[in-house]
């Protein structure tokens, strides 16, 4: 790079207006033109991978508190922010698994994960591994909203933008299940009451 500064300084020092050499100066005239347009490529595509850089940093440092709804075998669902701490103890964790309920301070309970989202809203899938999105081409299930042809057609099959299966820094919303503890989960939710007031 130090070398590229050093040709462009070069070429516009050479150049002065009193010099009767004119050949010269329209040689180093028509250069810079196309020097510059040959280095835009490279330098567009180091200021694009900075850019990336920049915009995964900010999720890590920064990365987002993720929500869960939870449901319980009796029909009742409660809403809940995790804590920083709370969603980084849910990452690596996949769609099917289940946790303590400890992990998000729901002490005496045990959850299932059974679906989600990332932060650009498209659906977690079981059947897609990691963490990373991809458009599949599916014929059922999470992100399928067609009808199903008849057996003439042997199905519609759709391709669609999924999320993986994996939860990590970027998962925006989680639905789980209570697999035991119900009573726990409705003590956890409970309004506190207020204390007396002290005469």
């Amino acid at each position: 790079m130090l070398k590229i500064l050093n040709t462009i300084n070069i070429a516009i020092i050479e150049i002065s207006p009193d010099s009767k050499d004119t050949k010269e100066n329209d040689i180093i005239i028509n250069f810079l033109p196309s020097f510059f347009i040959n280095l835009y490529p490279f330098l567009a595509v180091n200021i694009f991978y900075t850019i990336i850089h920049i915009y995964k940093s900010f999720f890590v440092l920064f990365s987002m508190a993720i929500k869960i709804v939870i449901g319980t075998k009796s029909g009742k669902c409660y809403q809940k922010e995790l804590s920083k701490d709370e969603s980084e103890a849910l990452y690596q964790k996949t769609l099917g698994e289940e946790f303590n309920g400890e992990l998000i301070g729901i002490t005496g309970a045990t959850f299932s994960i059974t679906g989600g989202s990332d932060a650009s809203g498209f659906p977690m899938r079981k059947d897609l591994t990691g963490i990373n999105k991809r458009r599949i081409l599916i014929t059922k299930g999470t992100g399928f909203k067609g009808k199903l042809r008849g057996k003439r057609f042997g199905g519609l099959r759709i391709k669609k933008m999924v999320a993986g299966n994996t939860v990590f820094e970027k998962t925006h919303q989680l639905n789980i299940k209570t697999i035991k503890g119900d009573a726990a989960v409705e003590k956890s939710f409970a309004p506190v009451e207020a204390a007396p007031a002290s005469q």
